[in-house]
């Protein structure tokens, strides 16, 4: 006789009944750095990350927004309480790292016509004359802003808002409907 086949194993359904196949068409990316290193971040962007996660969590009491339609970027890596916890469990804030996520969550929303996209970013910032700075925007602008993130991977740190603009322009479809808010000191 010919051995029984091993059945395949029965995937463990979500509790909540959210999942890839009853995913709304709902896309999140929150981020939130405190750009006066070195030290710790302050209690307030301790708190902003906080106020990000609660954001998330309410949006998926109305939405089913599954972990790969979701990410929460924060801080630094390296960055410790006294005791050497570490004082964020999510990737770092990289300007590199906001800017794949864009992309990456941009492609996946951009595959529906009825994509909502819900961004938070939290840094300091600075708004400058565009004379007055080797901004990375076009110099046709009187004034603009940018948020302190961690430079790397070919990145400054300096996110601008024109390349934030320019990532949500170029990466997510036209019918994307966006609720962007942006908290970094004068941005």
């Amino acid at each position: 006789p010919s051995p029984t086949p091993t059945p395949e194993p029965t995937p463990t359904p979500d509790p909540t009944g959210c999942g890839p196949a009853t995913a709304d068409h709902v896309y999140f990316l929150g981020v939130v750095n405190d750009g006066n290193a070195p030290g710790e971040p302050r209690e307030d962007f301790r708190a902003d990350m906080g106020n990000i996660e609660f954001y998330l969590q309410t949006l998926r009491g109305t939405y089913c927004i599954p972990d790969d339609q979701a990410s929460i970027l924060a801080f630094t890596d390296g960055w410790t309480d006294d005791d050497g916890v570490p004082l964020s469990p999510y990737p770092e804030a990289s300007e590199a790292n906001v800017k794949a996520e864009l992309a990456r969550l941009g492609a996946a929303a951009s595959q529906h016509a009825d994509s909502t996209f819900f961004f938070f970013l939290s840094s300091h910032g600075i708004v400058y004359a565009s004379n007055s700075l080797g901004t990375e925007c076009p110099v046709t602008r009187l004034t603009g802003s940018l948020s302190g993130l961690k430079s790397g991977d070919g990145e400054s740190g300096d996110f601008y808002d024109c390349e934030l603009g320019a990532a949500l322009n170029s990466n997510f479809a036209p019918t994307t409907k966006m609720f962007v808010l942006v908290d970094c000191s004068f941005c």
